[in-house]
């Protein structure tokens, strides 16, 4: 079994010689890093190396919504739309149920998922949203200090909800 599987890692490795699988192992099968003076023609020591590489980001706390067209079924809640919401940090879709289009329709659906991002610490700082976007819906957003962007007509590709609404 240990010949099979040794086997079938040379090959993967596309077949080198010994002499590399020992230096890209080594003895303990760590990293090691050898330091020495740069006259020097001997290394003095060897020290072992655990590298671990973090960067800090920085959050947008961009949201992306769109709503589908009108399914041809009701749900058996009254459903007949879905907004779909794409958030660019922890690229997570969410999805409402809207019963129509109307202004006071949009704005419950999108003050249930602003709310429900909130709770779980993200505060939005920007909004793309499709062309239609009804007054109420604005006046939610300035009062919440959420700045919002209007995705011209006809030009998707500049909303990540469209994306979304595809997967």
């Amino acid at each position: 079994m240990l010949s099979k599987l040794v086997a079938y890692s040379h090959k993967a490795a596309f077949s080198p010689v010994p002499s590399t699988w020992i230096d890209a192992i080594g003895s303990t099968g760590q990293k090691t890093t050898t330091l020495a003076p740069a006259n020097a023609t001997q290394p003095i020591h060897t020290k072992r190396m655990h590298d671990v590489f973090a960067t800090q980001i920085q959050l947008t706390c961009k949201l992306a919504t769109d709503q589908t067209c009108r399914f041809p079924y009701v749900s058996s809640r009254g459903a007949k739309y879905i907004m779909i919401t794409h958030e660019k940090d922890y690229n997570t879709i969410l999805t409402g149920c809207l019963a129509n289009r109307t202004a006071a329709e949009l704005t419950r659906t999108y003050t249930a998922i602003y709310t429900y991002l909130t709770l779980r610490g993200l505060k939005l700082r920007l909004q793309i949203m499709d062309n239609e976007c009804p007054e109420k819906l604005q006046k939610f957003m300035r009062n919440t200090i959420i700045a919002y962007q209007l995705v011209p007509p006809n030009y998707h590709r500049h909303n990540p909800a469209e994306k979304a609404i595809g997967t």
